[in-house]
């Protein structure tokens, strides 16, 4: 195999990187050069030389990248509680100047109950995270029909 068609190991699966590694080591151990190594395992001579910097005891292949929630703002509870208001009440219920569940109502409720002052890009990331998307209000709710003056 040619170093053109060695494979990109960071587009493999963990484990099978993982598991490549260890052959790697294996293979090390006959001897063989990491471009020997590389043919073999199908990646380039140049991975095959990092993974062979790697404990053998420990092949653990790091990816990078943040993991699954780290870097949130918003602890599990807080999320869970700030989600439970606002599919049980409405916002003025919790005396927020809102009719209905904007981003700036649910920034002003996380401010108020997490004490997180929070973007509001971030929160529109929350809600989309929390399944809510953004709905149109029907429009009886905020508009008055033409030439009713009289209330009924």
């Amino acid at each position: 195999m040619s170093t053109d068609e060695a494979k990109d190991a960071t587009q493999l699966l963990r484990e099978l990187v993982e598991e490549k590694c260890r052959q790697a080591h294996r293979l090390r151990k006959r001897e063989m050069t990491r471009a020997e190594i590389g043919e073999i395992v199908g990646v380039h001579a140049a991975m095959v030389g990092s993974w062979l910097k790697l404990s053998p005891r420990d092949l653990k292949v790091n990816r990078g990248g943040r993991k699954l929630e780290d870097g949130r703002r918003l602890t599990k509870a807080q999320e869970a509680h700030i989600r439970k208001l606002m599919t049980d009440k409405a916002p003025y219920q919790l005396k927020l100047d809102y009719a209905l569940w904007r981003r700036k109502a649910v920034m002003e409720l996380i401010e108020r109950k997490a004490g997180i002052r929070m973007p509001i890009r971030t929160v529109g990331e929350y809600l989309t995270r929390w399944g809510f998307t953004p709905q149109q209000p029907v429009k009886g709710t905020y508009e008055r029909p033409q030439g009713d003056t009289a209330m009924t």
